[in-house]
């Protein structure tokens, strides 16, 4: 009976063929583990049976990360195992193993005594360069967000400094439009209508100028990754 839930055991891991460095089956009423696959390869032969612990707490060993070594250890806590796999889904954690990078432990439910949760299989992958690219696209958001955030600061300066630059060759501008209007007006401030149309073209060139080299020293906005 234990060779055919071993061949069984197998079975299950053959059908995710090279996905997992690692494979164990877990017996929760006596803490013992048995190993179907490790470092990439099927096990021949007998399956050596340890205590599951001293797998987990080996694994613990290579995490150097305390915070990351404390979530682990309590992932694989087999005392809460049923009580966290109850809705019948897998669980995983993802950790950083100073053996072999970054891997993802899963834990998913193998069989049932009387309603009873007995036994897990426990699998580890190894995900070192799905990682180091996941790690790599946040760092790129969070340098595009900085680097928006700048650009937006930029932009609100360069506003609150047109608006202050604008302002007073604008009402020039306008000023000098209401004369040419009013013929009567322009004769009692006694300037001429070429003149006022020269200060308008003055007001105007400086305005366009003004424009143009605060615009050039505005950021360029990069690409964000999608």
């Amino acid at each position: 009976e234990n060779s055919q839930e071993l061949m069984d055991s197998r079975a299950v891991v053959d059908t995710f063929g090279n996905m997992f460095f690692a494979v164990y089956k877990v017996n929760l009423e006596d803490n013992t583990l048995i190993r179907l696959k490790s470092g990439g390869l099927m096990e021949s032969g007998a399956a050596e049976i340890k205590k599951a612990t001293e797998v987990t707490n080996a694994i613990v060993y290579t995490i150097s990360n305390p915070e990351m070594r404390q979530k682990f250890a309590e992932f694989a806590d087999l005392s809460t195992l049923p009580e966290r796999l109850r809705s019948g889904k897998s669980i995983s954690c993802e950790h950083f193993s100073n053996v072999y990078g970054w891997c993802r432990s899963s834990i998913a439910p193998l069989k049932y005594k009387s309603g009873k949760l007995t036994e897990v299989l426990f699998i580890v992958q190894e995900i070192d360069d799905e990682k180091k690219k996941e790690l790599e696209y946040q760092k790129t958001l969070v340098e595009a967000k900085l680097e928006a955030q700048s650009a937006s600061e930029a932009k609100t300066q360069f506003l609150n400094n047109m608006s202050h630059d604008i302002r007073t060759p604008m009402n020039a501008i306008i000023g000098m439009t209401n004369l040419i209007l009013k013929e009567d007006i322009i004769k009692a401030v006694k300037i001429s209508i070429p003149a006022a149309v020269e200060q308008v073209i003055m007001c105007g060139a400086y305005i366009t100028s003004t424009v143009i080299v605060a615009t050039k020293s505005l950021p360029k906005p990069s690409a964000v990754p999608v």
